[in-house]
């Protein structure tokens, strides 16, 4: 019985691993965001679509390439030593988008979150020489800050709370399937949640 349930925990834990990448949650984030941020929804679905091009098409692209090629391990970059180019790129991607968002004079907060994108991916790059902290948890993090702020919810209200019950979800089964410890996984969470508060703030929101 305690194997069961033991492997009934492990196989739990992977699927909210799996489902919980931050490059599948970003999208419906991002257009919840771009349709109450912008005037009228057809002018909600161009902007999520082109964020959609910088923050999500070209990353998978990439991943996927990547992936297929062999120059990384999984699809979770697990390995810290494969996480530099990907981040690279990320950078540029992110960089780019924040260009192209800024001079098209796109709702603030998209932009804020491309340059948070753009920060993190900076910061990560920086750690991996030295450490692995939680992709996972700073991508959701993040999200999590860009909802909150994006939709002015109150500390208290169901939202910031289904928020929170979720990053706690995505902590556990990062733990359990043993792609993180303790302390990646809590640095991961308050850097993701940290450096977009700071910026999103920075930038007037």
């Amino acid at each position: 019985m305690e194997n069961l349930a033991a492997n009934a925990r492990l196989r739990a834990a992977a699927v909210i691993s799996n489902i919980s990448h931050p490059l599948y949650l970003a999208p419906l984030a991002i257009l919840a965001l771009s349709l109450r941020s912008s005037n009228g929804v057809a002018a909600g679905f161009y902007w999520w679509g082109l964020y959609l091009v910088f923050s999500t098409f070209l990353p998978l692209v990439d991943l996927i390439w990547r992936r297929k090629s062999g120059r990384i391990s999984d699809w979770h970059i697990s390995n810290r030593q494969e996480r530099a180019w990907p981040l690279v790129f990320g950078m540029i991607y992110a960089g780019s988008g924040f260009a192209v968002f800024r001079a098209l004079s796109a709702p603030l907060i998209l932009q804020a979150s491309l340059l948070a994108g753009l920060v993190m991916s900076v910061m990560v790059l920086l750690i991996t020489y030295f450490w692995k902290i939680s992709l996972h948890l700073m991508g959701n993090a993040s999200l999590a800050v860009i909802l909150y702020i994006g939709f002015r919810l109150h500390p208290f209200s169901p939202g910031v709370f289904i928020m929170a019950f979720f990053l706690l979800a995505v902590a556990v089964s990062r733990f359990i399937v043993k792609a993180h410890t303790v302390a990646q996984i809590v640095t991961g969470a308050l850097l993701g949640g940290a450096v977009t508060w700071i910026i999103m703030t920075a930038m007037g929101l």
